[in-house]
């Protein structure tokens, strides 16, 4: 038996990419579209949630958690997951659609929307254009929702500037050609073949006409970085100031204002009393959004500090999955706390090696096997984490929003069911096989946080049964960052992977970019298979699109080039006077906090709960 320290869990997020990588009247955010990809994957697992029959009411202040400040109030000099203030005061061309997740109990439940990037065709919704149409694969016409207004404040200069002037098409063209050509935008240094072929331009006022190259991965950024993925701002604000930078120059469309920022403290919003949208679904259908006086984010690092504001009721949620040990100490001190259990969300990363180096152990897929056939994967399942975890969990994990894309290892053949049952003794033998009869040793990377030491002590333990010795190298994070950025390292390096929504595009096992594919991998089955998988999601037919990512997958498994953590169920909590919320963290595309513009408080069960 193996001991186990008690293991703080780390989300393996979308964040970890900062490292590279028929219309509807105004006011309403239900959309039709024509002629284009409509896929049909829903979540195999649709929990039920409670059908609230309450009017909403209006008014209150809601308290939501971040890690860290926000890098930049600007999106032309940040990705999204950094830029997080955007989503509250910025609308984008089309978002997420409310009503296919929870909704309060009346949505069609075919997204949880717990994770930041759901690309399907058929999960998105207008937002300031309020049609699309393909009129080719690689040529979109969007059309602009008339009467939106950018946001009047009479404290914030930008606003006063802009003056609360009409959105147009030449708007949207303009933000997204900023993108485009800005070296410090994630998109122009992550995607830059796109970024440099694509037009888009104003045709009129309200038409927006959209054009990317016709290749597959071209047509499939479409749906990934092309209409769900900007803030949408004013050209004049930019020519004054240069950027927005500045938190004071931000400005928007969005449901919220940014009104004050503390570094290290909190970011303070009102309520856009102006903004166009409405509730779309439910008792509240019709109810000019948003339904809060403002939002309020508080900055903590610390996980027992942000643990505790949870549950003494100063932060409303955290909108962000817990592993099972903080879930329990939270759920046994408050018995009105609600939740969601999310299953295979939460791995503190996995262990990646060094596959390309033709002269290093890593390079033999039999050590690979060897290595994943000495780790005891079943105790660490049922003992660290109570029964609670799936495995393997790369390069997805049977997310709800993923299960049907994901290989249950069952299902797998025989001798792929083989490789990860535990035997060291066997293990042993296929080391020496392979040219290693006394093992090696090597060096592993990982943050210094207490969830990755522990977990890697854990592995340390297992392998030395087969006579390999790692040494495990803590890292401040500014330094393990540059050393994921730039995949240096010498044998094996811990670390999460990219987005689970991108698995698509295999940038956690294919190319070479900042931060991607750690290992090295180097494999036409997975090129050949990304390529095939976004013809079938560009032609709208995810179920095919599932298909041949399970039988990626089984190509990974067999492979091991990476040894992948058990992923843990996470759960999402919140406090029970937050209403018409589920636990959803991004409608749509890393739209983190955009939610918020849904959700209501019963300031009477507040009061009465004694907050």
């Amino acid at each position: 038996m193996h001991g186990f320290k008690r293991m703080l869990p780390v989300m393996a997020i979308a964040m970890l990419l900062a490292l590279l990588v028929t219309s509807c009247g105004n006011g309403g955010s239900t959309t039709t579209t024509t002629s284009n990809p409509s896929g049909t994957t829903t979540a195999t697992t649709k929990p039920t949630t409670t059908v609230s029959t309450e009017k909403p009411t209006s008014g209150g202040l809601l308290s939501l958690w971040a890690q860290t400040d926000p890098n930049s109030f600007d999106e032309g000099y940040s990705a999204p997951w950094w830029t997080w203030p955007c989503h509250l005061t910025e609308d984008e061309m089309l978002n997420g659609d409310w009503t296919q997740g929870y909704a309060g109990g009346y949505g069609s439940k075919d997204w949880t929307w717990t994770l930041d990037g759901i690309y399907n065709w058929s999960s998105k919704a207008g937002s300031l254009c309020e049609s699309w149409e393909f009129v080719a694969p690689n040529h979109m016409v969007l059309k602009v929702r008339q009467g939106v207004h950018f946001w009047v404040d009479s404290t914030n200069e930008a606003s006063k500037l802009v003056n609360g002037r009409e959105v147009t098409a030449e708007d949207i063209a303009y933000s997204y050609n900023r993108l485009c050509t800005t070296p410090e935008s994630y998109i122009y240094y992550a995607h830059p073949y796109f970024t440099k072929n694509l037009t888009i331009k104003a045709v009129d006022k309200y038409t927006v006409d959209f054009v990317v190259p016709d290749d597959a991965d071209s047509i499939y950024q479409f749906a990934q970085i092309g209409v769900d993925w900007n803030g949408v701002v004013a050209k004049e604000v930019i020519e004054k100031w240069g950027d927005m930078k500045d938190w004071r120059h931000n400005h928007g469309t969005g449901a919220f204002m940014l009104k004050d920022f503390v570094s290290g403290s909190t970011l303070s919003f009102d309520k856009n009393e102006n903004y166009w949208d409405t509730n779309p679904i439910g008792p509240g259908k019709g109810d000019k959004l948003p339904y809060v006086d403002g939002v309020k984010v508080y900055i903590i690092s610390d996980s027992s500090t942000y643990l505790s504001a949870l549950r003494t009721g100063k932060i409303d949620t955290l909108a962000w999955s817990q592993g099972i040990d903080d879930t329990a100490t939270i759920t046994s001190i408050r018995k009105d706390i609600q939740y969601f259990e999310l299953p295979g969300a939460t791995a503190p990363g996995h262990i990646h090696m060094r596959t390309d180096k033709a002269d290093s152990p890593y390079s033999k897929k039999e050590v690979r096997q060897a290595l994943t056939k000495a780790v005891d994967y079943e105790t660490i399942v049922n003992d660290l984490y109570k029964g609670k975890a799936v495995y393997p969990s790369w390069d997805i994990s049977p997310l709800i929003d993923l299960k049907a894309n994901y290989l249950e290892l069952k299902d797998a053949s025989a001798e792929v069911q083989d490789i990860y049952k535990y035997d060291p003794i066997k293990a042993k033998k296929m080391l020496a096989d392979a040219g290693y009869p006394d093992g090696f040793s090597g060096t592993i990377y990982t943050q210094n946080n207490e969830a990755n030491i522990d977990y890697l002590s854990i592995i340390k333990d297992m392998w030395s049964q087969v006579n390999v010795d790692i040494e495990i190298i803590p890292l401040e994070i500014g330094v393990y960052n540059n050393r994921w950025y730039s995949r240096d390292y010498e044998a094996f390096f811990f670390a999460g992977f990219a987005s689970p929504g991108t698995f698509r595009t295999m940038v956690s096992t294919q190319g070479s970019g900042g931060g991607y594919n750690i290992s090295y991998i180097v494999d036409s089955r997975l090129e050949n298979g990304k390529t095939d998988m976004l013809t079938a999601f560009n032609a709208g037919d995810d179920a095919k699109c599932a298909q041949i990512h399970k039988q990626l997958q089984a190509v990974m498994y067999e492979e091991c080039w990476i040894i992948s953590t058990p992923a843990q169920t996470g759960t999402m909590m919140w406090q029970p006077w937050i209403k018409n919320y589920h636990g959803e963290s991004a409608v749509g595309i890393l739209n983190n906090y955009g939610w918020s513009k849904y959700v209501w408080i019963d300031q009477d069960l507040k009061k009465k709960s004694g907050y």
